[in-house]
């Protein structure tokens, strides 16, 4: 998980440093990736129903 908030940072995604979880399959699909903004306690999954 810490590869993937760091990747996320590196490409332009804001992301608190108080993230819950990230699966590692979930993928943040954008042309504008500063425009996203990810909140603590976030907890991002793959598959919601």
């Amino acid at each position: 998980m810490k590869y993937q908030i760091w990747y996320y940072k590196k490409i332009g995604v804001h992301i608190d440093s108080k993230v819950t979880y990230t699966c590692p399959d979930a993928f943040i699909d954008s042309c504008f990736y500063k425009a996203i903004t990810i909140g603590k306690n976030a907890f991002i999954s793959k598959h919601v129903m």
